[in-house]
């Protein structure tokens, strides 16, 4: 199994819901039954051995509500900021709102990573039980939903431990209504709703 997402989208969450029922799923690495890395929507070289292509794997897209993590990517560092910009047109924080370049970046990583998997899912839907079917029989796990609740879904979260701004739609909207638009319109298609 490969788990691709966007940064702060829930990569650890999820393998933390493999172990749970008893899948080696590797966050940031290989492990016995697969992996969860944001960086491998840039392809498998980034997988830290272990991993030479995505072909023969079950390879998932998890998205989360683009307005949490896009607030949540103000926290990532600079080395993150310097990889996504080798993959994607992003411009530097410097010149421009570290909201408005997570935005940016969360519509152009996560339509990469919709390209490359057979499934996407919105991680804050597993406990309904017809996704968490879907997600079993696309996984192989095999376990019923009540499993998901023994995983605390905050994680690896950053609120509380690490500042930045708590945002809305209308922050991004009020920052550059082009880029609100694009994640609006990459939202529904994933089933949120962006606010402005």
């Amino acid at each position: 199994m490969i788990f691709l997402g966007c940064p702060r989208s829930g990569t650890k969450y999820i393998t933390k819901v493999c172990e749970s029922v008893g899948k080696k799923v590797g966050h940031e690495r290989c492990a016995k039954n697969g992996i969860s890395y944001w960086k491998l929507v840039a392809g498998t070289e980034h997988a830290h051995a272990g991993l030479m292509s995505f072909a023969g794997h079950r390879v998932l897209h998890q998205v989360r509500d683009p307005i949490a993590t896009i607030g949540s990517m103000q926290t990532l560092g600079g080395n993150a900021w310097s990889f996504m910009r080798k993959h994607l047109d992003l411009p530097k924080i410097k010149g421009e709102s570290k909201i408005v370049v997570g935005a940016k970046a969360w519509v152009g990583w996560n339509k990469r990573a919709q390209e490359i998997a057979q499934h996407t899912y919105r991680v804050e839907s597993l406990t309904d039980p017809d996704v968490w079917t879907k997600f079993c029989k696309w996984t192989g796990i095999d376990i019923g939903v009540r499993a998901i609740y023994s995983v605390p879904f905050d994680v690896n979260t950053r609120l509380g431990h690490v500042k930045y701004a708590s945002i809305t739609g209308r922050t991004l909207r009020d920052l550059n209504e082009e880029v609100w638009r694009e994640v609006k319109d990459l939202a529904a298609s994933y089933g949120y709703r962006v606010k402005s």
